[in-house]
């Protein structure tokens, strides 16, 4: 990624942090104090909350955590919407995301992610 990209895109995630965000093209990148979560993580553990929830304690302090959802264009559209009440209010089960968390989808093609998914979200593209 150029400078430029680079810049931009920072910016974009400073100015939006509490809205969920899918990267187009940038499945590679690397963010700092990233919580990585596979899409296709099964919907009951997804809603076990005290698993993968447990990773952001270490970013308790931290101005910034990426939650960073991947793959997702990998599943069905059916599949994806496990993850509407995430990316819509933050939350699963009872579980609520910290303040300082941001969600960051990370995405080869666009053309496989659900509707209902494009319109919780703000789209990027690298």
């Amino acid at each position: 990624m150029d400078k430029k990209t680079k810049i931009m895109l920072n910016q974009v995630l400073q100015n939006n942090l509490y809205n969920p965000i899918i990267l187009v093209g940038l499945t590679d990148y690397v963010f700092e104090n990233t919580v990585v979560l596979s899409a296709d993580i099964d919907a009951r553990e997804l809603n076990v909350t005290t698993d993968w929830c447990k990773k952001f304690v270490p970013f308790s302090n931290a101005e910034r955590v990426c939650l960073q959802i991947c793959g997702l264009d990998k599943l069905e559209k059916d599949e994806q919407m496990k993850f509407v009440g995430l990316l819509k209010d933050r939350r699963i089960g009872s579980y609520k995301l910290p303040d300082n968390v941001q969600i960051v989808v990370l995405v080869d093609d666009l053309g496989n992610v659900s509707e209902r998914i494009k319109s919780l979200v703000l789209v990027w593209n690298a």
